[in-house]
Formats: structure tokens, C-alpha cells, sequence
């Protein structure tokens, strides 16, 4: 991939991480979804991970119970999921995927030329 593109993509990438783990973690607040019954929720974190200079990957980091809330597993007896986490990540890798490709398009365009 051109340089440039990758430059720029990384820079949108890395805008856009700590917007969505905003997001989970108000989502997590809002849903009440706590590690354990003493401690209040323990923040979502984000991070990245770099080939060849490009960023390839996305991760949240997140407790065990928040999966399993989403999974609707853990506990005693049958747990009803809750899939929280989902919806929020379709939504804005859906905006992420937008301003990517838009940005990919406007840097190629840029340098299309009639030789």
C-alpha cells in the first residue's frame, strides 16, 4: 500500500480507537456491567498493532465478565445473554470503514494523472 495512505489511515485509526472504547465503556456504565459485586466496572482499553508500518489490527481489552455478559454465560444457573458489544463495534467500524475508504479515495485520486 502506498505510504501516504497508510500514514494517513493510521492516523484516522488511531483517532477513532479511543472514541469507540468511549463508547463501550458508556455502554458498559449504562448497562451497570461491573467485575464483580465490590468493584465498579474496570474501563475497556484499546490498542493497535502495526505490520510494515500499517496498522492490521484493533483490539478492546476487556474482563472476562463483560464477555461472558455478552455471551450470557458465567454464574450459577442459565444466564440470558445481553449482547451488548456487538451492536456498538458494527455501528462504528461501519463509520471507521467509511472514513478509511474516503480517505483512500481522495489521497489516490489526488494522484491520478494522464501521462
Amino acid at each position: 500500500m502506498n505510504q501516504d495512505i497508510a500514514v494517513s489511515n493510521n492516523a484516522i485509526i488511531e483517532d477513532w480507537v479511543p472514541a469507540f472504547v468511549r463508547e463501550v465503556n458508556a455502554e458498559k456504565d449504562r448497562l451497570g456491567i461491573k467485575h464483580n459485586r465490590d468493584k465498579r466496572a474496570i474501563p475497556s482499553k484499546g490498542s493497535t498493532k502495526k505490520e510494515r508500518g500499517e496498522i492490521r489490527r484493533i483490539g478492546v481489552k476487556m474482563t472476562k465478565g463483560e464477555v461472558f455478559t455478552h455471551k450470557g454465560v458465567g454464574g450459577r444457573g442459565a444466564r440470558q445473554a445481553k449482547p451488548w458489544f456487538n451492536p456498538i463495534a458494527e455501528t462504528a467500524v461501519d463509520e471507521l470503514a467509511s472514513a478509511i475508504a474516503e480517505n483512500t479515495g481522495d489521497i489516490i485520486s489526488k494522484s491520478l494523472s494522464i501521462r
